[in-house]
């Protein structure tokens, strides 16, 4: 099970669309964590005292611009959520660290992760795409760049240190980029760790992305090998993010040949290892043939030595571990089992981390190791860290979805619907209980059609949940218009189920 389709059966992967679509279980931005130092580097020391705490700025985000302004100072935009596992990674690896709080005392910080439907409004106007999402903003109000999860401390400082210096925003970099100027240093290392698969038009464009890309990495300095691979990874991100019917599919190749010439340099290989191990079966899948079983071998051999690396980075060797298990299996046919040494191997492994989770790493510890157990094959296993998480996570409902998706693999219809209806209950946040609530519906439309009194009971619990919080039911109006449209394809053909539609409609709009 690849983190694409372990991030749709939580949520879908855009924030305005974690308010749009109805797939909502549960899960973060499907975009890989980017490439740190290699994994060695960057050792996590399970922590044993409170951590330090970043002054977040206590108001609004017109107020945080405007005392960015006033202050002369840089916005930190932070967009996360309780249940996002990639953003508790961040927050374990970065934010809790005495040398980013120090750090973060130079910015103007605001932390965007407060459930409220209000958040919605700002999530279309800045095309917040995926969680974490971390936006720089300039004292003037200019975007200067996006930072994605899973960079370790020193490029996290080094970017922003950068942006302390009145940097010009990407956007910028890349048009100079391609207009042919000379960019500094400087100026490429801050497109080398832009969050490039959270872009959404902001610095590529609409047309073409990938190509943008692709030109960027022929423009970079032929010496900087790292810059010109973290660059191509990027081009293949953004190109396999695109709907399979919209790409140019004579770019598959140029992507494969790209991740061979990246895993035949070590040095390139382990710099871009979390990158590699992220989309380690979208890699494979692309090749075909003997290409196809080398690349299998190749990534294989990269995330089992990072993962055997006892000083590395707890989290990082969980995910790593994650991506093994995904390109360990992609290639089997449906009901094989993956070779048993490979399930010793695996479960070895995941054993031992699973029980050095502190209390920050386990939120999104679990996430990734419970997945290891389910790709090997081992239910039990995985239940049993799904249950770890239930326990001791401080959103316990995220992975009672993960035990509905398993119930569900296991066309256990009746079972996974608990889980579900129990993950919606489970939840406290405005936009928390909305986002599971349209989730569990939408399973129930799916899994339970003929059952009209849950039905007509979880959408008029949904609807007046909506209604209640601030902005009403008008700060919902993309997802109730899709609630609508399923009624309407579950409904068709079935007087009573019509009935119940005609209900639920009764409510989608505020009174008065």
């Amino acid at each position: 099970m690849d983190r694409a389709m372990r991030a749709t059966m939580f949520i879908t992967k855009s924030i305005a669309s974690i308010i749009i679509t109805l797939l909502a279980l549960g899960g973060c931005s499907s975009e890989a964590p980017n490439t740190p130092a290699p994994v060695a580097a960057a050792k996590a020391v399970p922590l044993t005292t409170e951590p330090a705490a970043i002054a977040w700025f206590e108001g609004d985000i017109e107020a945080a611009f405007a005392t960015a302004k006033k202050q002369n100072k840089p916005l930190f935009l932070y967009w996360g959520a309780e249940w996002c596992p990639y953003c508790k990674e961040l927050e374990a690896n970065i934010f809790i660290r005495d040398e980013f709080v120090r750090l973060s005392r130079q910015f103007v910080p605001l932390d965007m992760s407060n459930g409220d439907s209000e958040t919605i409004r700002y999530a279309d106007e800045y095309k917040i795409y995926g969680l974490p999402t971390v936006i720089v903003f300039s004292p003037q109000g200019d975007e200067l760049t996006r930072m994605p999860g899973g960079i370790d401390m020193a490029q996290y400082v080094a970017v922003l240190e950068l942006t302390l210096n009145q940097i010009r925003p990407v956007a910028k970099l890349v048009a100079a980029a391609l207009a042919g100027e000379s960019l500094s240093d400087s100026d490429w290392q801050l497109l080398a760790n832009y969050s490039w698969g959270q872009d959404r038009g902001q610095a590529l464009g609409e047309d073409k992305p990938t190509d943008v890309l692709m030109q960027l990495r022929d423009a970079a300095p032929a010496s900087d090998t790292l810059l010109r691979s973290r660059l191509a990874l990027a081009a293949m991100e953004v190109w396999l993010s695109q709907e399979e019917e919209t790409r140019d599919p004579s770019l598959a190749s140029v992507h494969v040949a790209a991740i061979e010439q990246i895993l035949a340099d070590s040095t390139l290989a382990q710099a871009n290892l979390m990158k590699l191990s992220g989309y380690g079966q979208s890699i494979v899948e692309l090749a075909q043939g003997e290409q196809q079983l080398a690349l299998q071998e190749n990534l294989s051999k990269l995330c089992k030595s990072a993962v055997e690396n006892a000083e590395a980075n707890l989290l990082n060797r969980a995910s790593v571990l994650s991506g093994w298990a995904e390109v360990a299996t992609v290639l089997l046919a449906e009901g094989e089992s993956p070779a048993p040494d490979q399930v010793v191997w695996g479960k070895r492994q995941a054993d031992a981390l699973v029980v050095q989770l502190d209390t920050y790493q386990l939120h999104a510890g679990v996430n990734s190791l419970w997945g290891v157990y389910f790709d090997l094959g081992l239910i039990a296993d995985a239940k049993q860290t799904l249950q770890l998480g239930i326990d001791r996570s401080k959103a316990p409902f995220y992975f009672m979805s993960g035990m509905g998706y398993v119930e569900l693999d296991a066309d256990n219809n009746e079972q996974a619907l608990a889980w579900y209806r129990k993950a919606w209950e489970a939840t406290r946040l405005p936009l928390d209980r909305t986002r599971w609530g349209r989730g569990y519906v939408r399973r129930l439309l799916n899994l339970a059609p003929d059952d009209l009194l849950e039905v007509e009971r979880a959408g008029s619990l949904l609807l007046a949940d909506m209604a209640s919080q601030k902005g009403g039911l008008n700060a919902y109006a993309k997802p109730i218009a899709q609630l609508d449209e399923s009624l309407e394809e579950w409904s068709a053909d079935s007087p009573k189920r019509q009935a119940v539609a005609v209900s639920l409609r009764a409510r989608m709009t505020d009174p008065g």
